[in-house]
């Protein structure tokens, strides 16, 4: 006898009535010309509303259906962007989230009616994102200046895990965002709500809702008894959480300079499954603590195991003959990290992409000599234990990515992995896929708070500030002719940050002669004559650089007086902070130092006439400070502008007193001085 469960779920929550109808457009919004709350947006959302919900399939168990209905209206070309739709699917092996029910339609105003013109079927097409993601793309049909867009579209999942986050905020402004969430109380999900906006309806209450079992059982069947089957129905009731949540009158999210990510403060809920519990059966957790987050991560085939002894000894030895070397030839553990360090930097290619795992195998992408970061820097973690060190990789969020919130434990917060070697009681964090990147200096687009430390013996928060400013230093030696021509020397030297992007931007050249060029070209007025640099290829000491030049067109002789700016290209010319309120820190990642020293020799005949006075412009604490100091010596003028940023994160709170802070500098910078020719 044996017993054959059949679950039909039903639930009376999933036909939430939206708050639009299709294609029932209002001559308001058809009529609109700009939007009074922002004239300046290009287009407006004028209704979101997302539904996300359970059924039950007989063959497929449960499944989570997403029904979007997003109306758009279009006010000038700069908006017309929003008219190129992408509706992301996951997919995994051979199962596939499937997109039905699509419809999209083109509303215009022409000869006094309502136009339409429907999405034609062979105007989509897919394009593939990466090995889980790909992308249904298409864009709306004639879109104008006043268009009205609108499409619908159901996206059935069988990954329970993939339940849909959902975004109130934009760059555009939204008049109506609805998010409806419907989740049995047999799934758990972390839920977290970003952003700085209050929601306008919050309604949370548990519903009712209830599966039907039919009970298949079979007996007999043995000697002359018949088999004979019967069926009993049985009604297995349970709670499930329902959330509607509404946002109004929503802003556009303005970025601005220095912003980590505009995922951290745009509103927006997301969701992470947590833990699965069917009645009868243990509870199944996925990501419900930081240490089941570690154990994941470590029992994956495309992390843990990659840097694993077991992978090492049954197939992972490909670096055996490299490993043995660098021991043969260095004994102390720094010299070690140091060379095996620099051996995966310069053996691995960067492809550009972000990744925590593998793509593939280490063993694949070292036959390739290229990978992701996750190749490269996982490589590198197992070389560093194979040379004896004690090192683990480092999970991380990336600036762009969004910052990690340590209540909520989720995998897929994290998009980037580096390695870590616990060395002399300090934590050293190594990236080897820049090979202009020091040991000791993490990548900037790594400068984002705090990652997790993945470990067999204990997983931990590690910070990612680096003690290292960005540091940029120069000293000129110029001649002011009478015809107010400049002549003379420059000498720069930059370090940490500045040098590694300096670096960059050189070796990004075709040659040193089109860097040279491009440098021409975007200073107004600069001729180099002679040029040469120093330590290009030493990443432990400072790039240094030394021009002769001519620079023309920055200093005005008329008559008897030259008007001149004597910190020439290295001024402030606009303030990057333009909001008059931020919401949301400003994040610089490091610390800046620019110190800049001018020497001037006047034309023979010629006389200070006016010059600005020294000041010293300071917030509370030193967090920012800029100094200008100018004395004239005979014949010499000598000028020192010193600017630095000495704390990487400034709070909403302190918006505007760095604001005001950038005013003043460049107030002072953009003051000249006045030569006048002697009478006698």
């Amino acid at each position: 006898m044996f017993i054959f469960f059949v679950l039909c779920f039903f639930s009376v929550l999933v036909a939430q009535k939206p708050p639009v109808k299709y294609g029932d457009i209002e001559n308001s919004d058809i009529k609109m010309s700009s939007y009074a709350n922002d004239t300046t947006a290009s287009a407006v959302i004028l209704c979101d509303y997302g539904n996300s919900y359970f059924t039950y399939d007989e063959n497929s168990g449960f499944q989570i259906k997403f029904e979007h209905h997003r109306r758009i209206k279009i006010l000038n070309k700069n908006g017309y962007k929003w008219a190129d739709i992408s509706i992301p699917f996951y997919h995994e092996g051979s199962s596939n989230e499937k997109i039905t029910g699509l419809k999209a339609s083109t509303f215009n105003f022409e000869n006094g009616k309502i136009k339409q013109d429907k999405l034609s079927n062979n105007s989509k097409f897919i394009e593939e994102i990466n090995d889980n993601w790909s992308s249904l793309k298409f864009t709306m049909p004639n879109v104008k200046d006043g268009s009205v867009i609108e499409y619908k579209y159901i996206i059935n999942s069988d990954f329970i895990f993939n339940y849909r986050d959902w975004q109130f905020q934009y760059s555009v402004p939204v008049k109506w965002s609805e998010y409806i969430s419907n989740i049995p109380e047999y799934f758990n999900y972390n839920k977290t709500f970003k952003g700085y906006l209050p929601l306008f309806v919050n309604d949370i209450e548990n519903k009712n809702d209830y599966i039907s079992i039919t009970t298949k059982t079979r007996s007999g069947g043995d000697g002359f008894n018949q088999v004979s089957t019967t069926f009993d129905n049985h009604r297995v009731e349970f709670l499930s959480s329902y959330n509607r949540m509404v946002m109004k009158e929503i802003p556009a999210f303005e970025s601005e300079a220095f912003l980590t990510s505009s995922s951290n403060y745009i509103s927006m809920i997301e969701f992470e499954l947590a833990s699965v519990k069917f009645p009868n059966n243990p509870i199944k957790n996925y990501t419900s603590s930081w240490e089941s987050v570690n154990k994941e991560l470590l029992d994956s085939e495309s992390f843990g195991y990659q840097i694993s002894d077991a992978n090492f000894l049954s197939g992972g030895g490909f670096i055996k003959e490299e490993v043995e070397k660098i021991k043969n030839e260095y004994s102390q553990p720094i010299e070690r990290m140091q060379a095996g360090f620099e051996y995966v930097k310069s053996f691995m290619k960067w492809n550009g992409s972000y990744g925590k795992y593998v793509n593939g195998s280490l063993r694949k992408a070292y036959k390739e000599k290229s990978g992701n970061s996750g190749d490269i820097n996982l490589l590198l973690t197992l070389m560093l234990k194979k040379l004896d060190l004690n090192a683990e990789p480092v999970v991380l969020s990336t600036r762009d990515n969004g910052v990690i919130h340590p209540v909520h434990p989720s995998i897929s917060q994290f998009n980037y992995v580096v390695a870590m070697v616990n060395l002399d009681n300090k934590q050293i964090l190594l990236d080897a896929t820049d090979p202009f990147n020091p040991i000791d200096m993490l990548p900037y687009r790594c400068l984002n708070d705090k990652g997790r430390i993945i470990s067999p013996e204990k997983t931990d928060w590690i910070d990612l500030y680096t003690y290292k400013p960005k540091i940029t230093k120069s000293l000129n030696d110029f001649m002011i002719m009478e015809d107010g021509v400049i002549k003379g020397s420059y000498r720069s030297s930059r370090e940490n940050y500045d040098a590694l992007s300096y670096r960059q931007a050189i070796t990004a050249s075709v040659s040193q002669d089109d860097f040279i060029k491009n440098m021409e070209k975007n200073n107004h007025g600069l001729k180099i004559e002679k040029y040469t640099i120093e330590n290009l290829d030493n990443i432990k000491e400072a790039v240094k650089e030394n021009f002769d030049v001519t620079i023309s067109d920055q200093a005005i002789a008329m008559g008897d007086m030259i008007y001149f700016n004597p910190l020439l290209y290295d001024q402030i010319l606009e303030n990057p902070f333009k909001l008059e309120e931020r919401k949301y820190p400003v994040d610089y990642g490091y610390q800046i130092v620019e110190s800049n020293i001018y020497s001037y020799t006047l034309p023979d005949g010629y006389e200070v006439e006016e010059i600005p006075e020294s000041i010293s412009y300071s917030l509370p604490e030193d967090a920012a400070k800029y100094v200008y100091n100018i004395g004239c010596y005979g014949n010499k003028l000598q000028i020192v502008s010193n600017f630095n940023i000495n704390k990487t994160q400034f709070l909403p709170e302190e918006y505007l007193a760095l604001k005001n802070f950038y005013n003043q500098v460049i107030a002072k910078q953009a003051e000249q001085i006045i030569l006048k020719r002697n009478s006698e």
